[in-house]
């Protein structure tokens, strides 16, 4: 008996030592799990802290990206070397003194040489806030992209859609801003445009500033009007497109022009606003539409194929001719025979149209 109570008390001993243990065991679980909390809890703050850092440094930088196919981002200046397919995206701060967002385009041989600047004004439909990539859904660029990219396709150049570029675009600057769609900002305004390009001239100093031209479809084919008309001293040569503008630009005679046009176009309409441009900007009381081949000699009707006439100092207007050239004189009007409003696609895809525009540099 007296052995049997040894015994209990001995297990009972050995029991307590043991709960004992392995409290202490659980205490220590409890301890380290504790200690990984505090460690988990010290990096997500660190990651925090870091994310907060970036969204800052990046919301500062965003003024003004460069792009490249490898998607590495570099700073703009005029020290800055660019390399083949970059696009520039200034999408921030848009004031009086930052007027415009604009897509710019760099030449894909960038050195110490200088290089033409072209001005892309959109039309009404490509207006937004800030829907950047509806700026090349048309123009000289559109060959650069497809219709209804995303911004981020768009900055996803591919050699392959560059090479589509006609030669001497892809040779230049083409800048294409975009007009707000915002109360009075909604329409072109050249003192704002010419902030624009100010600030280009002054950040690129590659442009050659004799070759810079300007052209634009409907609504920017008005602006495009309206900037020469204001700042004659900046463009070489000119190239509306169906623009819709007013009158009162007598001042042009000055730039070599090219403006195309369809005969029937019910959107901005031909009468009303080109021939009405270029009877007012040329001496005289004959007008550009004068002895123009209707079919059937009916006024309403167009002529049979596209028609081109030039205006030249001392000789006046010539006779009309077959096609789209040659443009030969200081304004130049082709007519299209349909009813159309995109006169453009057809324009901007003409190679003769581009050898034309190109060939003229400011004295």
């Amino acid at each position: 008996m007296t052995q049997s109570i040894k015994i209990y008390r001995l297990e009972r001993h050995l029991r307590k030592k043991q709960a004992r243990l392995d409290l202490g065991q659980l205490r220590c679980r409890l301890t380290i799990l504790d200690d990984w909390h505090l460690i988990i809890g010290m990096i997500l703050k660190k990651i925090t802290w870091c994310c907060i850092a970036l969204s800052i440094m990046f919301l500062f930088s965003c003024e003004q990206l460069v792009v490249t196919t490898s998607t590495s981002i570099v700073t703009t200046s005029s020290t800055v070397k660019l390399s083949s397919y970059q696009l520039s995206e200034q999408a921030a701060g848009i004031t009086d003194a930052k007027p415009y967002q604009y897509f710019l385009y760099s030449p894909d041989t960038y050195s110490n040489s200088t290089y033409p600047l072209i001005i892309f004004l959109h039309g009404a439909g490509e207006r937004g806030d800030p829907l950047l990539n509806k700026v090349i859904n048309h123009g000289p660029l559109k060959p650069f992209f497809t219709i209804g990219h995303t911004r981020e396709q768009i900055l996803d150049v591919t050699s392959g859609e560059f090479n589509n570029l006609n030669d001497k675009v892809r040779g230049s600057f083409v800048v294409a801003p975009q007009c707000r769609n915002i109360g009075g900002s909604n329409w072109w305004q050249p003192a704002k445009l010419k902030v624009l390009l100010d600030d280009l001239l002054a950040q690129y100093p590659t442009i050659d500033q004799k070759r810079i031209y300007i052209t634009g479809l409907s609504m920017g084919g008005g602006g495009s009007w309206d900037f020469a008309r204001l700042n004659p001293g900046y463009i070489a040569a000119l190239m509306p497109i169906c623009g819709a503008a007013s009158v009162g630009h007598a001042n042009l005679l000055g730039i070599p022009t090219w403006t195309f046009h369809s005969f029937g176009d019910g959107t901005v309409g031909l009468m009303g606003n080109t021939v009405e441009i270029i009877d007012e900007s040329t001496p005289g009381d004959i007008s550009v539409m004068s002895d123009y081949p209707h079919v059937s000699g009916n006024t309403n009707n167009a002529a049979v194929s596209t028609q081109t006439r030039t205006w030249s100092s001392g000789t006046g207007f010539s006779s009309w001719t077959n096609g789209t050239g040659p443009a030969s004189g200081r304004i130049n009007l082709t007519v299209y025979t349909d009813s159309s409003h995109d006169s453009w696609t057809r324009s901007y895809s003409n190679g003769d149209v581009w050898d034309w525009l190109f060939s003229h540099t400011k004295p």
